[in-house]
């Protein structure tokens, strides 16, 4: 992944540290790297770096908003276990 100042990997990286600089003050972001890359390596490396979902172009629209709503799936049940007495919690860990 090329961009103009840094690659995306470090762009991963760079996010990945400052999130791990403010825990408690910052949310962890969704990093999906979409490349025209498509190497093992590049996956690895992108993987590596911190990213959580790998995609490679061309990539349909159908594909990328299947992938974003098994995300959303997994962030609403983590609010939900975080909002949630300890018997619940303990029911919806087994479902993520």
């Amino acid at each position: 992944m090329q961009m103009p100042v840094m690659s995306g990997f470090e762009a991963i990286r760079a996010i990945r540290k400052l999130e791990a600089e403010n825990i408690g003050t910052m949310k962890r972001s969704l990093i999906i790297a979409l490349t025209g890359l498509a190497s093992s390596g590049d996956t690895d490396e992108a993987y590596g770096a911190g990213a959580d979902l790998f995609l490679t172009k061309p990539v349909p629209f159908k594909i990328v908003d299947r992938e974003l709503e098994k995300w959303k799936e997994r962030a609403n049940k983590i609010a939900a276990i975080v909002t949630t007495p300890i018997n619940s919690v303990l029911r919806l860990l087994s479902t993520v």
